[in-house]
């Protein structure tokens, strides 16, 4: 009996080692994990990728989320040549299916926010959308299709991820796994058909934006038409600055500028996304409300209390501001 037991649990020793898997690291480009047994490996992707423009700039920064399975003798490799193995495969589905949905503008079939809602896929793997006319949000980031299946993961700075199964000339929504969208409520099943009627996207990208990075995230604001928001465009089109801020009144996000702006103040209530000048030198993010006589400079739109602090964090931040535009 002795002889049974001791057999037993060599042979169920055997199996866990050779099955058995186990974290043999977290690497730091975004968190990616691997656990690796001897007869395979699994790697949990979580790596921040840096895009190339066509000119040679840096592009945007996003994140591949994905659980691979590597079997052997590829759990031996290491994982910078794992990455090569896994990017090569998704070059190779993008450059099959990209061609045949890119440069195309797809309609909800529902009535949008004061118009039509469209999602803009382009040929180099970005989208944008625009929930209808009466949304100040533009949404955008990068798509892939896999299996049939259309992911777009946005990166203005909301973690965000939509997913839609491709059929004929539509998007389907799939509301397993999506977030929801802005101002819209889009129901599973809702489709969005192709509309061979427009070039593009339906709407402009605004030509000028400000950009509010913080802890390797990303937001975009729409500046105000007035004078202040004029002057602070042109001293960024000199090139970025980064401000050192604090905490103020549990409400705000507040450093100095390395210069005087116009003062354009009045009465008015700040909300989670509004960029204001205090003082003529001082500019301030707000994550929540407050009343007082000051001058907005920019607004990131839609956003909360929630996200922007999950970026800004506690206590003291370096915060950089600069411009992007539109074509």
């Amino acid at each position: 009996m002795k002889k049974k037991i001791i057999a037993v649990t060599v042979v169920a020793a055997i199996l866990l080692i050779l099955f058995l898997p186990i974290p043999t690291g977290t690497y730091r480009d975004g968190g990616t994990r691997e656990y690796t047994a001897l007869t395979y490996k699994i790697v949990v992707w979580n790596k921040r990728i840096a895009e190339t423009d066509p000119d040679g700039s840096a592009g945007d920064v996003h994140t591949y989320h994905k659980t691979s399975f590597f079997r052997f003798p590829n759990n031996f490799k290491h994982i910078d040549e794992l990455w090569e193995i896994e990017n090569a495969g998704s070059d190779k589905t993008m450059k099959n299916e990209i061609g045949e949905i890119g440069r195309n503008t797809y309609v909800w079939e529902k009535e949008g926010f004061g118009g039509d809602f469209t999602i803009t896929l382009q040929n180099d793997g970005t989208y944008s959308y625009y929930a209808g006319m009466l949304s100040s949000y533009i949404g955008s980031g990068k798509w892939t299709v896999n299996d049939g299946i259309l992911t777009m993961t946005e990166t203005t700075g909301y973690d965000r991820t939509f997913r839609f199964s491709v059929k004929d000339d539509a998007l389907v929504f799939i509301s397993e796994g999506s977030d929801k969208f802005m101002y819209v409520t889009v129901e599973n099943g809702d489709r969005f058909i192709m509309d061979d009627s427009k070039n593009g996207p339906v709407v402009a990208i605004p030509s000028c934006v400000l950009v509010i990075e913080a802890n390797d995230r990303i937001f975009y604001a729409s500046l105000e038409d007035n004078s202040s928001a004029a002057a602070l465009k042109e001293k960024l089109n000199s090139g970025p600055i980064t401000v050192e801020m604090h905490d103020y009144g549990g409400f705000e996000k507040v450093g100095s500028l390395p210069w005087d702006l116009p003062r354009n103040d009045s009465q008015i209530t700040a909300k989670p996304g509004d960029v204001i000048l205090y003082q003529g030198d001082r500019i301030t993010v707000y994550y929540d409300e407050n009343s007082w006589n000051f001058t907005k400079l920019a607004s990131v739109g839609s956003t909360t209390k929630e996200e922007l602090l999950s970026a800004l964090g506690e206590g003291d931040v370096s915060v950089k501001f600069s411009l992007e535009w539109g074509e």
